[in-house]
């Protein structure tokens, strides 16, 4: 089945997920992958069926309820979605994944304390994650920008090859009248940009936004 999956052939691969399960019913990790190769066809009622039969044999499996939390958000029923990715959370507090797309979802229901408080408890989790650091930044910048300002850093401590977050370190920055470091900070993401375009997206976005240099 994984050799099907990666080949984008997913019609073999649920054939093959169905014979496995012939011989192990009980398998969670094979119903899950059944829905992730049903929604893939597009057969979304069915994934949504196994991956029902996936919870039904291990509750807190963290992956099925992603997959149950993308299926309901494709459905539409953004309340089910946020309620899969709670549940994901609960199940494996570790997983960045899950903790992620529950503040995805806090978002888009128009809580962005709740995205917070979530993103805050992943970092407090997973320290080293530069990732968490970053989508905890980006979310509290409207509101206080000088702790966002603090885990934007970090993560281009983390990973210094995160160049987007830099540019909006540098952005934030600037907005809060810090323009030697917003400055400095807009040259080392120019410095890494993997290619020219990105570059001169940066390097206009630096004169023409900020500096008034253009």
């Amino acid at each position: 089945a994984d050799l099907f999956s990666l080949n984008g052939d997913a019609d073999s691969a649920v054939r093959e997920l169905r014979f496995a399960l012939a011989f192990d019913p009980e398998a969670v990790e094979l119903h899950r992958r059944l829905a992730e190769e049903l929604a893939r066809l597009g057969r979304f009622e069915e994934a949504a069926e196994s991956v029902e039969r996936a919870l039904l044999r291990d509750a807190k499996d963290a992956e099925s309820w992603l997959l149950k939390g993308r299926l309901r958000s494709r459905a539409g029923d953004a309340e089910g979605a946020l309620q899969a990715c709670r549940a994901a959370v609960r199940a494996e507090p570790e997983n960045q994944d899950a903790s992620l797309a529950l503040a995805d979802h806090q978002l888009g229901a128009a809580d962005p304390a709740g995205a917070v408080d979530t993103l805050q408890r992943l970092v407090g989790r997973l320290q080293t994650s530069a990732e968490a650091h970053a989508r905890l930044g980006r979310a509290l910048a409207p509101q206080d920008p000088g702790t966002a300002i603090v885990h934007l850093k970090r993560a281009v401590q983390l990973e210094p090859g995160r160049v987007d977050t830099q540019v909006e370190l540098a952005e934030l920055l600037a907005l809060q009248g810090r323009s030697e470091e917003a400055i400095g900070n807009m040259r080392e993401a120019f410095e890494r940009a993997a290619d020219r375009e990105a570059a001169a997206a940066i390097a206009n976005r630096t004169c023409a936004e900020y500096y008034n240099l253009e």
